[in-house]
Order: C-alpha cells, then sequence, then structure tokens
C-alpha cells in the first residue's frame, strides 16, 4: 500500500542517484497517499496479496498483474485534476456520494491527469505523473500494475469513509535489461460509486445509510483477461 503514494505537488525530475523510482524519495515535491485511510487491504485486481521482495536497497521484485496501455493529455477544454478519496458531509441520497468523485475542474485542488487508454483506444482511467520529463511522448505505451485498494471487513464494506478502486502504477521498461521497470506515475481506473440503501424500509429517515451495491471498481474490464507475473522495479 506504501507504493500508492502520488506527487501532489510540485513535481520536478527526480535524481536517480537518491532513491529508486518506487519510492516517494525519490521525487521533490509535496506527496499524498491516501490508500492508507480507514482499514483497508490491498491486493493485486483481487486474486492475491502483493508480493514483494527486496532484492538489495533499490530494487522490488512483485508478483502482479501488468496490462500495457497508453496514456494521452486531455483537451485543454476538459482537464481535470485528482482529489482522490475525501469526505465532505453526511451521505443520505445517491447524488451525496458525488462527494467522492476522485477528479474536480477545480486546478487548486490536486495534481492535472491525464487519460490512460487501452491498447484498443478506449480510456480506462487517469494518470498522475510523477515527473514530466520523465516520461514517453504521449500516445506511447506505459505498463499498468494494478492494485486493489477495499474495505478490509464486512462493516467497511458499507460505509463511505474507506476508499475502495483499483489503483497502482505506471511503468515504462529499463533499457537494455530483461524485465525492469521504473515508476513513472500513479494511475487509478474509472469506477462507479456504487449505491445508497438502508438495512430497513421503516423510517429510513433515522437509519444510517449504507453503501450497497458496491462500486464497480474496474468499469472496462481492463485487468479482466490479464495473468499475474513477476517483475522488478527498480
Amino acid at each position: 500500500m506504501g507504493l500508492l503514494w502520488y506527487v501532489k505537488e510540485g513535481g520536478m525530475a527526480r535524481p536517480m542517484s537518491r532513491a529508486p523510482s518506487w519510492s516517494w524519495a525519490a521525487v521533490d515535491g509535496l506527496i499524498s497517499n491516501d490508500s492508507l485511510k480507514g482499514n483497508t487491504q490491498f491486493d493485486t485486481c483481487g486474486s492475491a496479496v502483493l508480493q514483494t521482495a527486496e532484492l538489495g536497497a533499490e530494487k522490488l521484485m512483485i508478483k502482479a498483474r501488468v496490462k500495457p496501455g497508453t496514456w494521452h493529455r486531455a483537451p485543454s477544454d476538459r482537464k481535470l485534476y485528482y482529489l482522490g478519496h475525501r469526505r465532505s458531509g453526511t451521505v443520505r441520497f445517491q447524488h451525496d456520494l458525488g462527494q467522492y468523485e476522485p477528479l474536480t475542474s477545480d486546478l487548486s485542488q490536486g495534481p492535472e491527469v491525464q487519460t490512460l487508454r487501452d491498447l484498443r483506444g478506449f480510456e480506462v482511467g487517469y494518470l498522475v505523473l510523477d515527473s514530466e520529463s520523465e516520461l514517453p511522448y504521449e500516445g506511447s505505451e506505459v505498463y499498468c500494475l494494478g492494485i486493489v485498494v477495499e474495505p478490509s471487513t464486512e462493516i467497511e464494506r458499507r460505509a463511505f469513509n474507506v476508499p475502495w478502486a483499483t489503483r497502482g502504477l505506471a511503468l515504462v521498461k529499463v533499457t537494455g535489461e530483461t524485465n525492469q521497470y521504473q515508476r513513472v506515475g500513479y494511475l487509478e481506473l474509472q469506477r462507479t460509486p456504487g449505491g445508497v440503501s438502508y438495512p430497513s424500509s421503516i423510517n429510513p429517515a433515522k437509519q444510517r445509510a449504507e453503501r450497497e451495491p458496491a462500486p464497480n471498481i474496474d468499469v472496462a474490464g481492463f485487468f479482466d483477461d490479464c495473468e499475474f507475473s513477476t517483475i522488478t522495479l527498480v
């Protein structure tokens, strides 16, 4: 879960001699990680716990689902900014779930996001860059490592204050190395907000709303046909 940081403000080119790309210490800027809110658990796309093993001080071996996609800049009239998981009020009705929408048009609220597409050209999510100076040209491939963030108990699955999303890392291959990747950004897939329900139809005004049904955290099914593989992050 500690890998799911993103550059909230002021991302600059990383001095590679200071820390590996997967570490927040590798970038200069304000770092955030709201995947740690509440009692969350995480796995690689719903099948197995993310397995990491240190290879020296600078490398991580990870067993995960990794799938290529492409990144694209949003048009100037459609620019959006990343909020992450925030809560601003009480949930009573379906429209109240809008407070958990991870994107906003207000540029003062978070970092700009880029569009993430599958190799067929369909939008599947969005990307927050670690540093624009390191990313390949627009439209080039990035490798998406998926990490599911979800509530760890049944009670929390029905609450609204714990993140529930498919997030992950955007990677590029290291030139001249076999199966080694460098982090270039943070990603989140498109999702639905889920629903609002009440345990009983009797006097719902005096009951606490629950999250039911659960959100769909991979609307496009991006990782549906993706097998596990083992890669090394540097």
